[in-house]
């Protein structure tokens, strides 16, 4: 059966969207992006991954789809906030130290 398109699953669209535009900007222009549009742009896109859930719940449009496409759009936003990291040498793909076991190596 054909599921007609949510609201809260458009939120949630959006939201992959932005995270897409904000590490493709962070990698080729930093300086573009800056330390506090690049924050007030992070706090957006987290506020769209409540707003989502609200307006599902407001709505009564809850299903197992917009679950799993809400989980979904989250391990792509922490993906996708992760690369520019990774790719500016600000963190380790792996994240910790060999010499070290559990601390955590940022640069």
């Amino acid at each position: 059966m054909k599921e007609k398109l949510r609201l809260s699953n458009a939120i949630s669209s959006v939201r992959v969207v932005l995270v897409a535009i904000f590490g493709a900007f962070w990698c080729f222009e930093p300086q573009i992006v800056g330390f506090i549009p690049g924050i007030l742009l992070i706090a957006f896109i987290f506020f769209t991954d409540t707003l989502d859930g609200m307006v599902a719940r407001y709505k009564k449009e809850t299903s197992v789809m917009g679950s799993f496409y809400d989980i979904v759009g989250d391990r792509v936003t922490e993906t996708g906030l992760l690369i520019p990291f990774v790719y500016l040498h600000i963190a380790s793909p792996l994240l910790l130290n060999s010499s070290t076991p559990g601390q955590v190596r940022l640069g």
